[in-house]
């Protein structure tokens, strides 16, 4: 019973002895919370109009109304061409972050969450993700950074597939379904997996030479 007894004194010994070296640690943490969208602070009432108000809105302008969507984008400041269908169920965390050219499709919960630039004729298929923006994982305070997402003309996003920051999609290139994209992709390229690798061209490089996408 008293060995038993001198074995939890020590246990209870122990405990605070190391309570005490972390108490006298610095703590590694130094989140700062001002870095979070600090690249947008010009934009600041915009954003959280968008935010507390404009998402919703748009999500009320049901499919067949897709001009008026696009013009309430553009209202947050998104650049989009001409032709454009973009799903109300489409997820943009920042319109005015939000670039495009014309005649691309994006579908239904289609994720974007910061800068991202897009061509002629792209198509993200359902679920598809970019991110754009993340925080420095090994920094103290960490940061917010903002990598932009280039996809070029005619390139094919599938469903689910998660594009990350910083890469490039180049032109009439295709990405496979539930893929993670952690680096560029070359023009006219077939590419899928996990993590996302080339696996030959979409079309001969002959044809790919003949037309203009």
């Amino acid at each position: 019973m008293e060995s038993e007894s001198h074995k939890l004194r020590l246990h209870m010994e122990l405990e605070k002895k190391e309570r005490i070296l972390m108490e006298e640690k610095e703590l590694w943490w130094q989140y700062d919370a001002s870095s979070r969208g600090k690249e947008y602070s010009e934009h600041r009432i915009r954003w959280w109009l968008w935010k507390f108000f404009g998402k919703y809105i748009f999500k009320l302008i049901i499919g067949p109304l897709n001009g008026p969507r696009v013009a309430w984008l553009r209202l947050f400041g998104a650049k989009i061409g001409k032709g454009n269908f973009i799903s109300n169920h489409a997820i943009i965390v920042y319109p005015a972050a939000l670039q495009m050219g014309n005649e691309n499709s994006i579908d239904d919960y289609v994720y974007f969450n910061a800068d991202t630039i897009l061509g002629d004729r792209c198509q993200l298929s359902s679920y598809a993700k970019i991110i754009s923006g993340g925080h420095d994982l090994r920094s103290r305070r960490f940061e917010y950074q903002l990598r932009p997402v280039k996809i070029g003309n005619s390139a094919f996003v599938g469903a689910n597939a998660v594009v990350m920051g910083g890469v490039t999609i180049g032109t009439f290139a295709a990405i496979g379904a539930n893929s993670f994209v952690l680096h560029d992709v070359k023009e006219n390229t077939i590419a899928y997996g996990i993590p996302c690798e080339e696996h030959g061209e979409r079309i001969p490089s002959d044809d790919f030479a003949k037309y203009k996408f």
